[in-house]
């Protein structure tokens, strides 16, 4: 029996200013483990610190996290395999990270509940805006 879209395990987790740069993405490498144990495909990351793409271990336990500088998308297993041949597809903001996987989009938006300053609710909704547009094209990377 193949991998099949229907079948992810998806789980979401506030990391709380995780940083997934330099010594510190040893916390990353506990959240990429947990992950594997649980049997996640992926994991939906929010106060996540830093942008780009982390790559960690190899083989079977080979992990991305794709991340802006409050979101990230963590793949793993058969659905990092398949992001990866489908061409890595992601759209990074400030407060939004997602990745398209065979046509269906995981995204994970942050935004506190603090936050009732008109000028970040307005930077939030034209994020989500643009996102919703790339979900819908067929484009791959276009940040």
């Amino acid at each position: 029996m193949g991998f099949q879209m229907q079948e992810l395990k998806v789980a979401t987790w506030n990391v709380q200013g995780i940083s997934l740069r330099g010594v510190w993405k040893r916390e990353a490498k506990s959240v990429a483990k947990f992950a594997e144990e649980k049997g996640w495909d992926a994991v939906l990351l929010s106060e996540a610190d830093g942008v780009g793409v982390v790559w960690m271990g190899q083989d079977a336990e080979l992990t991305a996290i794709v991340h802006s500088e409050k979101a990230a998308v963590l793949l793993r297993g058969e659905l990092l395999k398949r992001w990866c041949s489908d061409g890595q597809k992601n759209k990074l903001f400030r407060r939004l990270a997602a990745v398209k996987v065979d046509g269906v989009a995981l995204v994970l938006f942050y935004m506190p509940v603090s936050s009732s300053e008109v000028a970040a609710v307005e930077e939030a909704r034209e994020e989500v805006m643009a996102a919703l547009d790339w979900m819908g094209s067929d484009s791959g990377n276009n940040r």
